[in-house]
């Protein structure tokens, strides 16, 4: 919404304001309302950011506090005989990797993954697996989300993981040109 607009839809208020007093007085609480108006007009004018169709302006590693955050993402369906014989959702798992350190920081972590399909995605719910990897491997972590889509095994994707620094920062990194396995 442009100046203009927003002066357009309060031009009759301050018509009023000014007739009802002969003089353009208005009260710092007036002026308060005024102000939240418009700085609200404006901010709805933007849209929002999304994982999905911003996937071209999303790095695929991240800088968080001088650690430099990269990502593994494995996609499968399980074909397994038993319960999952015809297929089951797309299960994840993200392996992330921070450099330029000798653990993973504490204070960072990852809570959702978006796998992107032609015009399809999904979004799932990111879970800690390990902490570190292992004894060797200090500065990775481990996350799953399960309950995906049944997209045809083969299928090319992209994925998007939002990291989470202090549990309120939050990154996007992205891996492109995925392939969804099976395992049978």
């Amino acid at each position: 919404m442009k100046v203009r607009q927003v002066f357009s839809l309060f031009s009759p208020l301050l018509r009023a304001r000014a007739q009802s007093s002969h003089l353009l007085k208005f009260s710092p609480v007036f002026l308060t309302i005024l102000l939240i108006q418009a700085s609200l007009s404006f901010s709805s004018c933007q849209s929002p950011f999304s994982p999905v169709k911003d996937l071209d302006k999303i790095p695929e590693t991240a800088i968080v506090e001088g650690a430099k955050i990269s990502m593994k993402v494995y996609l499968w369906r399980d074909f397994m005989p038993g319960e999952n014989s015809a297929g089951s959702d797309l299960m994840a798992a993200v392996e992330l990797t921070a450099q330029n350190v000798l653990s993973f920081p504490n204070y960072l972590t990852a809570d959702k993954i978006y796998v992107v399909y032609g015009n399809d995605s999904w979004e799932g719910n990111l879970t800690e697996v390990s902490r570190p990897m292992s004894p060797s491997d200090l500065n990775k972590i481990s996350l799953r989300a399960e309950g995906g889509p049944k997209w045809p095994v083969g299928s090319q994707v992209d994925a998007v993981v939002r990291l989470i620094a202090h549990g309120s920062s939050y990154y996007l990194i992205k891996s492109s040109h995925l392939t969804i396995g099976a395992s049978y």
